[in-house]
């Protein structure tokens, strides 16, 4: 795994951790309480998997599943902002980490990307 891989995915841990954590607080029989337990363990493993596989057959599916869910916690965060079931702060703290992984996410499945197209222009070239 290289560096900007294990970054993301170590970002990726400590964001579900946390999120984890918060939601312990939420009312247990809540929809919000169940949507943000099931995506934060969804994200992890995900991204673990696309790492994988873009190195297999250099499919990004999993890691695009990942940014989807990570799209879905944001939502989930907003809703129990929205709820009262956090304040703003711990929102806002959320939601900065969230962002910052979103990014740094969609700019890694960017450069896969186009390193996908590099290597099938260069396969071309050598039929």
């Amino acid at each position: 795994m290289n560096p900007k891989e294990s970054e993301i995915l170590t970002k990726t841990f400590q964001l579900c951790a946390e999120a984890n954590k918060i939601a312990q607080g939420f009312p247990e029989d809540g929809y919000v309480t169940y949507e943000i337990r099931s995506t934060v363990k969804l994200i992890p493993p995900r991204i673990t998997r696309g790492y994988e596989r873009k190195r297999s057959d250099g499919d990004t599916e999993d890691l695009y599943e990942a940014y989807s869910y990570l799209l879905d916690l944001e939502s989930q965060i907003i809703l129990a902002r929205k709820l009262g079931y956090i304040d703003y702060e711990i929102s806002k703290r959320l939601k900065v980490k969230l962002e910052d992984l979103v990014i740094m996410l969609r700019s890694f499945i960017g450069s896969l990307s186009a390193e996908n197209v590099s290597r099938e222009n260069k396969d071309r070239r050598h039929r």
